[in-house]
């Protein structure tokens, strides 16, 4: 008898179990990368306010920056699939458990979505950027930063090798989109 693995739940329950582990070993690794990305969007004018969305928020590594990016009185909202991941974050920002690909959001409601380090994870990275299309309104920004398939140049054996040495749990191979992402 064949199980039937949904890659979804099953990602959001491999997030939940090792959120606390995330949130000590990957995300101070990532979030100097995703600083950049986030540098590149200018303050709002003085007096406007910006909507913005951190889709697959994870423990929310980014909201102290992104928050600057809303501007003094914007709205800023982290989305993640898993419940563990957002029980981390800044409990001062609206937190909402959702699938990037299946935002709960009204059309056209954002100014801003970013999208960090999580495009190839997902099962299908073309129907969650077709979501943000959906929800950003016109002349909005799309911030995403992702890598592509590794080439066999070794960098994810190296990877490994020091999250094993820091004691970090084994990560479970899941379906992945960098064949999307990667161009």
């Amino acid at each position: 008898m064949t199980s039937h693995v949904e890659p979804r739940a099953t990602l959001a329950a491999v997030y939940d179990e090792g959120a606390s582990s995330y949130a000590k070993y990957w995300a101070p690794a990532l979030h100097r990368h995703a600083c950049d990305l986030v540098t590149a969007v200018p303050s709002p004018p003085a007096g406007q306010t910006r909507t913005l969305l951190d889709i697959a928020a994870g423990v929310g590594t980014l909201l102290p920056l992104l928050r600057q990016v809303a501007g003094e009185n914007g709205r800023l909202v982290a989305l993640d699939n898993s419940a563990g991941m957002l029980a981390l974050a800044d409990p001062t920002v609206p937190r909402i458990q959702a699938d990037a690909a299946a935002l709960p959001l009204m059309a056209g409601c954002a100014d801003i979505a970013v999208y960090a380090f999580v495009l190839f994870l997902l099962p299908d990275a073309r129907a969650a950027l077709e979501e943000a299309a959906r929800v950003l309104r016109p002349g909005a920004w799309l911030l995403a930063a992702t890598w592509g398939r590794d080439l066999g140049l070794g960098a994810g054996a190296v990877v490994r090798d020091e999250l094993d040495a820091a004691g970090a749990p084994p990560f479970p191979a899941l379906p992945r989109s960098d064949n999307l992402t990667d161009t």
